[in-house]
């Protein structure tokens, strides 16, 4: 069973748009990202018409774009889709004291 995100967590933004990530998330997206780099990476989708931010590890998110791939080109849910969850997203990294930095878009 692939690694998966439990429980709840409620973190701050600091005055240098850093926020930690719980060290168990932390081990669940060092699991999801092939390159296993020293720093793990996550991707977070944002803006849109949504009022929050939703991150996934690289391999969910490289799920997520096949799937959109295999949609009929330029239905409207494609559309939507690739606006949505690939256009609105960045890809960062988690940085050795387990935070990462939002860009000005996701804060």
């Amino acid at each position: 069973m692939a690694e998966t995100f439990r429980g709840e967590f409620y973190q701050k933004v600091d005055g240098k748009a850093r926020v930690s990530i719980p060290a168990p998330f932390r081990r669940v997206l060092e699991a999801g990202d092939p390159a296993q780099g020293p720093n793990p990476r996550v991707v977070i989708v944002y803006g849109g018409d949504r009022k929050f931010l939703e991150c996934y590890t690289l391999a969910e998110m490289a799920r997520i774009e096949a799937r959109i791939g295999r949609m009929q080109i330029g239905s409207a849910q494609r559309r939507y889709l690739e606006r949505h969850m690939i256009t609105l997203s960045q890809t960062v990294e988690i940085d050795t004291d387990g935070r990462i930095v939002l860009q000005a878009k996701a804060r």
